[in-house]
């Protein structure tokens, strides 16, 4: 009796602590045991530059961006493939003026991006398949007679069962296409340096992904504007507005007055 009491109590003892484990770790709890097999320490800096990232973004949007931009510079130096660090220091640089580094983040943060959100939804899946793990030992130890848990401490792992099956009805974040503001920023970044061309060609990808993308529709159009094709100009003003987009009036009447000449 005494050996199922130790059995009992160590079994309910290491419930007890996974479940803590589980509700406080959220959906990113590790990746150790996935594709990417990262190590703890790597697992470590993961959650590090996560942390960075979140202060940063915060002080970012209060517009102190000296003190975001040394954030994000610790999220990068924790974890390089933190790609929404060097979307968020591209935006930096840019309103800097300093267009090469800008080009140089957002390049690489439009690299990195595929691979640091696979690892994010890698992770969820993981994360779902331990909680499937752990409820099957949870009920198969509430159904074993020879532990004799008591009442008090079945109801407590019954509930954490609940607990579990409530957190496995939540839908896995689908893997997301990049979003459009990094190839406006790319964008951006391009007409500064005079690369027009290039510009033109992350403003389209821009409306391709959100086709609401005022600011984007508005910089296209003046491209077309610079390039003296005004028919393609107005073409986009017309496509914009299809999708409720607000165009620059002075833009489109400059247009307008071009293709009456």
């Amino acid at each position: 009796m005494k050996q199922v009491n130790k059995i009992l109590m160590s079994t309910i003892a290491a419930w007890c602590v996974l479940v803590m484990m589980i509700l406080s770790l959220g959906v990113h709890s590790g990746f150790a045991q996935g594709r990417y097999k990262l190590t703890q320490k790597e697992l470590h800096s993961f959650k590090l530059a996560r942390k960075y990232h979140y202060s940063g973004v915060q002080l970012f949007l209060k517009g102190k961006y000296v003190k975001a931009e040394k954030y994000f510079k610790k999220s990068l130096n924790a974890f390089p493939q933190f790609s929404y660090s060097d979307h968020f220091l591209a935006k930096i640089c840019y309103n800097k003026k300093d267009y090469t580094q800008a080009l140089a983040h957002i390049k690489r943060a439009k690299e990195s991006f595929k691979y640091i959100r696979d690892l994010e939804v890698d992770s969820q899946l993981q994360y779902m398949d331990r909680l499937r793990q752990q409820k099957e030992e949870m009920e198969t130890d509430l159904e074993n007679p020879l532990l004799g848990i008591p009442s008090g401490q079945r109801a407590e792992m019954q509930k954490d069962v609940l607990k579990i099956e409530s957190l496995l009805l939540k839908p896995i974040a689908e893997a997301k296409p990049m979003p459009a503001d990094y190839n406006y920023v790319h964008g951006n970044i391009l007409f500064k340096l005079r690369k027009f061309k290039e510009a033109h060609d992350q403003y389209v990808r821009t409306v391709t992904v959100d086709p609401k993308h005022a600011y984007a529709y508005n910089n296209l159009i003046t491209l077309f504007f610079m390039a003296e094709r005004y028919d393609k100009a107005l073409e986009y003003i017309k496509r914009a507005e299809s999708n409720k987009v607000k165009i620059n009036p002075k833009l489109k009447e400059v247009i307008r007055q071009a293709l009456k000449k």
